[in-house]
């Protein structure tokens, strides 16, 4: 095992094999440890930016590849490049707490449970913390070696490749997806276990753009409604080739009427505004500041009169999201307010726990 307590190194082009937990640890104490415990000085490894890392491999581990353990928030954005992990027994890489890190060109090759794991985020905004230009592969046909650490469980295929943080902040992209047999993608990786959230009721942010899916069917899996939220920021995720606007929302000025045959979303219930529009469908800032309407969404409707309205103007909130509620409703008819306008359209193959 090779390992690395501080981010202040040049870690190059180095190989770990065979070793019977961890391949690399790379493990910044959260201040002096050891002899100089007790040394008057103000540092945090932790906190210390790296200064090169790229070209390494780790393979035929008996536990993970590499680990990043416990907390690391450097104190300006890095990057780790060129990961080469393969073959590990339950993990190619892992990052517990993770700040300001952008794993680029990473590639993870037929690991045993998960290619990628991660617990919290902890970076300064969308853009510092990214796993970009990724390739995963599952299967890949090439015979297993007499390795006694690995062999047990690779004759199967991994649970899930990317096994996602319960907190907001990671972006995926440019990253491909090959021979997967179970899900490749599945939030909320620690909710359950002690420190973490329960089960389900996390919800945590993961943005993904410009991904590639070859001979993975299953996508994404949710073991509960609402466990998480992937934004779909070009349509790669579902396909539909389909960019989001999840910035700007409709302004309550505009409505248009629509038949009542098959109308989903969520009812709107305001009598200001269903008198108002009897009359009109196009108001003045006065008058719908009047209604004290907070959080309009594209998905509303409301009833007026013998009539049923919606807003007319702002872009699909989430029209190419990946919701936990298409999987509670198998695709069919689903009443998720978020894909109301797509919900007899299957988008993904789903699968339950």
């Amino acid at each position: 095992m090779c390992r690395i307590v501080t981010g202040n190194n040049r870690i190059l082009h180095n190989h770990a094999v065979a070793s019977k937990n961890y391949g690399m640890w790379f493990r910044p104490e959260r201040s002096a440890t050891g002899t100089s415990e007790n040394t008057p000085m103000d540092v945090s490894p932790n906190n210390i930016p790296m200064l090169e890392w790229e070209g390494n491999e780790c393979h035929s581990n008996g536990k993970y590849g590499l680990r990043m353990f416990d907390i690391y928030t450097p104190i300006r954005p890095c990057v780790m490049k060129s990961q080469f992990v393969w073959r590990n027994k339950k993990i190619g890489w892992t990052a517990t707490v993770i700040g300001d890190v952008g794993f680029v060109d990473f590639v993870a090759v037929q690991n045993g449970v998960h290619d990628y794991e991660s617990r919290q985020t902890t970076n300064r905004g969308w853009g510092h913390h990214y796993i970009s230009g990724g390739l995963f592969v599952d299967w890949t046909g090439l015979p297993l070696t007499d390795n006694f650490y690995v062999q047990a469980v690779l004759g199967t295929p991994a649970f899930i490749s990317l096994h996602l943080p319960f907190t907001d902040g990671l972006i995926v992209k440019g990253c491909t997806f090959v021979n997967y047999a179970h899900p490749c993608i599945r939030g909320c990786a620690h909710c359950g276990r002690p420190g973490s959230p329960p089960i389900g009721c996390c919800g945590a942010q993961t943005r993904f753009g410009d991904v590639h899916f070859h001979n993975s069917s299953q996508r994404v899996m949710f073991r509960t409604p609402f466990e998480a939220w992937f934004y779909d920021l070009d349509g790669s995720l579902t396909d539909t080739g389909i960019k989001e606007d999840y910035t700007y929302g409709p302004t309550g000025l505009h409505w248009e009427e629509i038949g009542d045959a098959g109308v989903t979303g969520r009812e709107l219930v305001n009598s200001g505004l269903a008198e108002k529009l009897i009359t009109t469908t196009t108001l003045t800032d006065e008058e719908w500041d009047s209604f004290g309407i907070k959080d309009l969404q594209t998905y509303h409707y409301i009833k007026s009169g013998n009539s049923i309205f919606r807003p007319a103007d702002g872009r699909i909130i989430g029209y190419a999201s990946i919701c936990a509620c298409l999987c509670a409703h198998a695709y069919m008819h689903c009443a998720c307010p978020v894909l109301h306008h797509v919900a007899t359209r299957a988008l993904l193959p789903c699968v339950h726990a």
